[in-house]
């Protein structure tokens, strides 16, 4: 979140602020005073206020709640500084990275001419240059010709990048071509981003464990509430399809679906036994205890991962501190709540003077 953070004072408390803007993790974009800059115009001049463009950053997805969060951290570090500051812009940033395709380059010395000879076109010799072009195709996909450099993006922009100049300015060795890792590139499927794509694969997975669950419930119920959960169980398959269809950004529907029946097939077997007989599946009991197990530990860890050890140690430390000093106190007064003779500290050595009566 890119937040518009004001904070009021003087020039210490603006040095501060930056402070702990850095020592928070948050990245300054830049800072300027009220009424100058972007909020000129827009915010009246003011001397003792300065305005500070801050990357605020934590943990969670984004949602409609992102700016409110940004808000609340910045209240938070506030509170916690004593600094007067306000949250009077909150932005939303994408940071979302794009999923290149690895390329891995490799010479071209054993490929055949591609133009034959004027002498060489007979049937005979097509078909001999086919075979060894194929077999030349198959040693490049195993990689016995790779030069060991790799490089990222389409398969247009990944020749001209094995083609290119080396760095230090010398031309490249030999003529070089690319070949994709897992095979074929397929130029028309392209992929989402790597955070949409976690957040639709995660909306997949409760899918499936939501169909998988109506169909153990349908298998050990009798009668209407049957047809009911195996309705439901269809209902969430066809979810499932309909959200898996756009994982991609373009193409790739039909692997989508078919990858996605199946894996629903396989699991669903799983559940119920491959028999459908009573002494094989899944039973409605374990699959709760599974999801109740699944869901703490996640919402366990997704607690955990936005605090760091210094915001766990911290209070337990204050903690121990208070109560040692409310022990010390206690133990220095009395009843009445009154300092004992014996708690006032050191007594000063007395001198042979005899005490006067």
């Amino acid at each position: 979140m890119l937040v518009l953070i004001e904070v009021r004072g003087g020039q210490r408390d603006w040095d501060r602020a930056e402070g702990e803007f850095e020592g928070q993790g948050w990245p300054v974009v830049s800072s300027f005073g009220r009424g100058d800059g972007a909020s000129a115009g827009v915010l009246r001049a003011d001397s003792s206020s300065r305005l500070f463009s801050v990357e605020v950053r934590f943990f969670g997805a984004r949602n409609r709640r992102t700016g409110r969060a940004a808000g609340w951290r910045v209240e938070s570090l506030a509170r916690a500084t004593g600094l007067e500051m306000y949250a009077r812009r909150c932005d939303t940033m994408d940071r979302d990275r794009e999923q290149l395709t690895t390329w891995q380059a490799h010479t071209l010395a054993h490929r055949p001419p591609r133009v034959p000879a004027p002498g060489q076109r007979t049937p005979l010799v097509r078909l001999r240059r086919a075979a060894v072009l194929a077999g030349a195709r198959l040693t490049e996909r195993r990689g016995h010709h790779d030069t060991g450099m790799v490089v990222t993006g389409t398969a247009s922009e990944a020749r001209r990048l094995a083609r290119m100049d080396r760095l230090s300015g010398s031309a490249p060795e030999a003529v070089t071509d690319v070949r994709s890792p897992s095979g074929r590139e397929r130029g028309h499927i392209v992929p989402r981003r790597a955070e949409d794509l976690r957040r639709r694969t995660n909306r997949l997975v409760a899918w499936l464990l939501i169909m998988v669950f109506c169909a153990v419930v349908a298998r050990q119920a009798s009668g209407v509430r049957t047809w009911i959960w195996a309705g439901a169980a269809v209902v969430c398959f066809l979810a499932g399809a309909w959200l898996a269809r756009d994982m991609f950004a373009s193409g790739g529907r039909a692997w989508s679906l078919v990858l996605w029946s199946a894996v629903a097939a396989l699991l669903l077997a799983a559940a119920l036994g491959a028999d459908l007989g009573d002494s094989r599946g899944w039973t409605p009991v374990q699959m709760l205890t599974v999801f109740a197990v699944l869901t703490t530990a996640w919402g366990i860890w997704l607690l955990v991962r936005q605090w760091t050890w210094t915001d766990w140690i911290t209070p337990c430390l204050r903690r121990r501190r208070v109560r040692r000093s409310v022990v010390r106190i206690g133990a220095a007064r009395d009843v009445r709540g009154h300092p004992r003779p014996d708690a006032r500290g050191p007594r000063r050595p007395q001198s042979g003077r005899p005490s006067r009566r």
